[in-house]
């Protein structure tokens, strides 16, 4: 069986779609987007990707020049799912107090 080969990369205004550089702006956060820092490192945010609406927990890190950028580290997931762990707080809380008992 012949190895899989890698799509071919397309082009759009002159920077391609396989790039895997990141970039080094600092993220600021659109006037849309709500963060709740949530201690040192991590912080909740609510926001949207392309068109959809996400409730991010993410890890956070100073860069050189001080400012907080987004780490690896994190989890985005649908108001939907959201909805399932606020109906659940009392149950998670519990589950918390008795682990930490």
């Amino acid at each position: 069986m012949p190895p899989k080969r890698k799509p071919e990369a397309k082009e759009e205004d002159g920077v391609s779609a396989t790039s895997t550089k990141k970039s080094k702006k600092p993220v600021s956060p659109s006037p849309e987007q709500y963060i709740l820092s949530l201690d040192e490192k991590k912080k909740l945010t609510v926001s949207q990707f392309k068109g959809i609406t996400l409730v991010g927990i993410r890890e956070y890190y100073t860069d050189k020049d001080g400012e907080d950028q987004p780490g690896k580290k994190g989890i985005a997931i649908s108001p939907a799912a959201w909805a399932v762990m606020k109906a659940n707080f009392a149950q998670i809380d519990a589950a918390i107090k008795k682990h930490e008992a």
